[in-house]
């Protein structure tokens, strides 16, 4: 038996002892995923036994450090794996290994899913269409993705450098804007924010603005 069928094995039983074990071990190799990235001590080993025990995030991050490998076909199975069993970080991280694919279609894919999780809060979805925009010399999508990584009600589901690094783009994005551009990029934000439940208008410009 595979490890990651292990917990089922226990669920399917549906005895009160089945079912407690079970939920012990998806808790345990949940907390085990936080403990190992909080200290540093991640491998590809550890994380691929999470994995296996049934850790949707740590099925996640195999797909990440696979795409940081260059394995972008282990880097795909092991992220719609992690989304199937309901990862809310791997819809990003397979919506940007779609949008780098050299098919139309796949980018299309990739952008569609970033759009679609940027739109229920996850942060980690808007500073990656920010990226994606600059690339393409886009500068209000741009500052807007960027402005919106940084709202505070959005999802926290990037890695600590994504504020800094939001707020260096936006300032970047916005230095050659005009009047005119601001207003834009404004109305855009305040329209996203209705667009998706925020009832808190963005209405912030950099210092030394009008």
């Amino acid at each position: 038996m595979k490890l990651r069928h292990l917990p089922f094995a226990f669920l399917s039983s549906r005895s009160p002892e089945g079912l407690l074990i079970a939920a012990v071990l998806a808790v345990l190799g949940t907390l085990a995923l936080k403990l190992l990235s909080g200290n540093g001590g991640e491998s590809m080993t550890a994380v691929r036994l999470l994995a296996e025990l049934g850790s949707a995030e740590a099925e996640s991050r195999i797909g990440v450090m696979m795409a940081d490998q260059g394995n972008t076909g282990e880097a795909e199975k092991w992220l719609l794996r992690s989304v199937r069993n309901g990862s809310g970080s791997g819809i990003p991280e397979l919506g940007k290994l779609y949008l780098g694919r050299e098919s139309p279609a796949e980018r299309a894919k990739g952008f569609s899913m970033l759009l679609g999780a940027a739109g229920r809060g996850s942060r980690k979805a808007r500073y990656l269409l920010a990226r994606n925009s600059e690339l393409n010399g886009e500068k209000i999508p741009c500052y807007v993705w960027n402005a919106l990584a940084l709202d505070r009600d959005a999802v926290n589901d990037a890695d600590a450098y994504v504020l800094s690094d939001a707020e260096k783009g936006r300032t970047r994005c916005s230095e050659k804007f005009t009047a005119e551009d601001y207003r834009k990029a404004e109305s855009v934000l305040n329209e996203f924010l209705r667009i998706t439940g925020n009832a808190a208008e963005y209405d912030r410009e950099p210092d030394g603005t009008s």
